[in-house]
């Protein structure tokens, strides 16, 4: 193997890493603001 081919196949590597940890990050978050709006109702003040 060249390379180049080399070099193509890490960055491939590298970029779906990235992309896995984005989605990662996005369902955490996605989990954290569902958790606070199931919480937070029950904190605010009642008038």
């Amino acid at each position: 193997m060249s390379l180049s081919r080399i070099s193509v196949i890490a960055m491939n590597v590298f970029r779906e890493v990235v992309r896995d940890r984005i989605l990662y990050l996005i369902g955490f978050y996605a989990l954290a603001l569902t958790t606070a709006i199931r919480i937070l109702p029950e904190f605010s003040a009642v008038t």
